[in-house]
């Protein structure tokens, strides 16, 4: 790409829709701007100082090793729209406590969570491949080896990439419980007597569905109209 210092927003080095580099000098909370689509690879690689990050929903690719050696990272919400997680992505994040695997992502590359600080991971159902050392390790310098994380714990369905991983590496595996939808109505829009309604029913889990309220029907024959006093130009009404 070329690029002039005009291409640098609040730290950061965007080409397009495209996030290509940060400061390894950025302080605190970094937050990509909202509109990018891709996370280069490595853009992010030793931003030590950087503690917690925001990633919008408009991203939808992260490359490998984006945010490798930021040590002093402790959150991060991954957005829904990723399908993978690449080799290196977090790797040597030694801060990074805990992480929310979304829905959407398939594929777990290599190294991805290697030397995190995380004691256990719950690994979505469509999750098809997990690479070597993703999660659950850490590093021997002494040795120049890693060395699975003690009592480390994978949760995950039955049958699953996570329950394969989990015992190709000798870790605690745990069933994830199926989730049971339990919903609580709301009248989210009145009907009347020409017009439907709408009820709104919600799981606490996220899960949402509407179903239509009919018309009434019938008018409110009751119902009292105001008066109007008539002018010199115009009828009035009597209530």
């Amino acid at each position: 790409y070329y690029y002039d210092e005009n291409n640098w927003e609040n730290g950061a080095l965007y080409i397009n829709n495209y996030l290509i580099k940060v400061d390894t000098e950025f302080l605190g909370l970094f937050k990509i701007k909202d509109g990018t689509k891709t996370i280069a690879e490595n853009a992010m690689v030793s931003c030590d100082d950087i503690t917690s990050l925001e990633i919008p929903d408009s991203v939808t690719n992260i490359g490998a090793n984006s945010f490798a050696y930021c040590g002093s990272l402790e959150s991060v919400q991954l957005p829904d729209a990723i399908s993978r997680i690449e080799d290196g992505t977090f790797c040597f994040c030694y801060s990074l406590v805990d992480i929310e695997i979304p829905d959407s992502v398939t594929y777990i590359g290599e190294d991805a969570f290697l030397y995190c600080a995380l004691k256990s991971v719950i690994i979505p159902d469509g999750v098809k491949e997990i690479g070597k050392t993703a999660f659950g390790y850490e590093y021997d310098f002494e040795d120049n080896v890693c060395v699975p994380v003690e009592n480390f714990i994978i949760y995950g369905a039955k049958n699953s990439a996570a329950e394969k991983y989990a015992t190709d590496n000798g870790f605690k595996f745990v069933e994830k419980a199926a989730h049971t939808h339990s919903y609580t109505s709301t009248v989210t829009k009145q009907p009347t007597c020409i017009a439907t309604g709408v009820k709104t029913f919600a799981c606490s889990c996220g899960n949402s569905y509407t179903e239509t309220i009919p018309a009434t029907g019938a008018h409110n024959q009751n119902t009292k109209i105001a008066g109007k006093a008539a002018t010199c130009t115009a009828t009035g009404l009597t209530e």
